[in-house]
């Protein structure tokens, strides 16, 4: 794994879902939308430092679980 590989894998990551298709999915914090973003909007308030607890986030939450 190059240096740059490991520094985006250990970003901090939200879950966000699409407001029009209303579809989860995983981003890095810096990706997030901004608040006043009428296209996609954060679910819960929490950052997660590794991909498996976003995974594990997006699983367990019920706007998330229709997918």
């Amino acid at each position: 794994m190059h240096s740059h590989q490991r520094c985006l894998s250990a970003l901090p990551r939200n879950v966000v879902q699409n407001t029009s298709d209303k579809k989860c999915s995983i981003v890095a914090e810096k990706d997030k939308p901004a608040k006043d973003d009428k296209t996609m909007v954060v679910i819960g308030t929490k950052n997660y430092q590794t991909m498996e607890e976003a995974e594990a986030k997006m699983k367990t939450e019920k706007d998330c679980l229709a997918q």
